[in-house]
């Protein structure tokens, strides 16, 4: 895969906010795009337990440079 341009970071705030972490939300899914749009999932490489209060800080866990990405966040509807 070449350089990761873009990434999908599905959030769930229902799970958080239900544990009593309101403002945060749970990871359901990564997805990370490069130039050419091709897809590799990264769900796998990240705590789902754990509760974040920014996308940004999901790319830091992941060992990538928020700033040189566009993340987008997808919320988790239930």
């Amino acid at each position: 895969m070449s350089a990761i341009m873009r990434m999908v970071i599905q959030t769930d705030y229902d799970g958080a906010q239900n544990s009593g972490n309101a403002e945060s939300f749970q990871v359901s899914a990564v997805y990370a795009y490069d130039e050419d749009e091709y897809e590799t999932e990264l769900t796998s490489r990240i705590d789902r337990n754990k509760f974040y209060r920014s996308v940004r800080d999901v790319a830091t866990d992941l060992d990538l440079h928020p700033d040189s990405l566009d993340i987008e966040e997808e919320y988790l509807e239930k």
